[in-house]
């Protein structure tokens, strides 16, 4: 019920945005791509588990890159279209076994450390509070999509995953180009295990940004 009840908000808020856009005047549609990268990244929530004589413990890794397409048809409002790809390092340590000389088990000493890849596709809403004539550009907005985890130690798996980013591009003079950046947190679910149940986990981004204008 909590799940639907923060799905059922997402929506609500973007059909309070798209009421906003269709009250105020038009603009000529207005077309921004943004190349995006970062390593400030962080991956909470249930991300270990044990399991008979198995352990896996997930984290982030520091490498995270991303490009969008940002539509704005309204002066208030556009949609983003985006693809992205994060870094998980997957350590695994194995049954025990016997230790040298002793013949007497040693717990986690085969451990294993692999890296797999996290992808987000996701749709953004967004809300642009400043006049886009303004060399400025912020905004903010729900966001919602797919995240595809391809493991290492378990099976791949691919959810639904829902959030929320605030960013800003400022123009480069009178060029199309622009410098900024974003912040953004995805929440999808992740198995640890093929045979455990899934959790909440939530992904999270400091990233800067280069954007064109057309």
């Amino acid at each position: 019920m909590r799940l639907r009840s923060q799905v059922g908000r997402l929506f609500a808020s973007v059909l309070g945005m798209v009421a906003a856009a269709a009250a105020a005047p038009a603009e000529a549609p207005p077309l921004t791509a943004r190349v995006l990268g970062a390593n400030i990244t962080n991956l909470a929530g249930k991300t270990s588990r044990t399991e008979g004589f198995q352990e896996t413990n997930l984290a982030e890794r520091k490498q995270w890159y991303g490009v969008e397409l940002d539509w704005r048809p309204h002066p208030l409002f556009s949609l983003g279209l985006g693809a992205s790809q994060g870094r998980i390092e997957e350590i695994h340590f194995g049954p025990p076994r016997n230790g040298p000389g002793t013949g007497n088990l040693e717990p986690n000493v085969d451990r294993t450390i692999r890296d797999s890849n996290l992808r987000h596709f996701t749709l953004a809403a967004l809300f642009h509070p400043i006049p886009a004539e303004h060399p400025v550009d912020f905004y903010y907005g729900p966001v919602a999509g797919i995240a595809a985890y391809s493991r290492v130690f378990a099976s791949s798996q691919s959810e639904f995953a829902y959030g929320g980013k605030i960013g800003f591009d400022v123009r480069l003079g009178r060029t199309h180009w622009g410098l900024g950046g974003d912040a953004a947190f995805l929440t999808s679910r992740l198995r640890i295990f093929d045979d455990s149940p899934s959790s909440l986990v939530i992904y999270s981004r400091v990233a800067i940004a280069v954007a064109y204008h057309w």
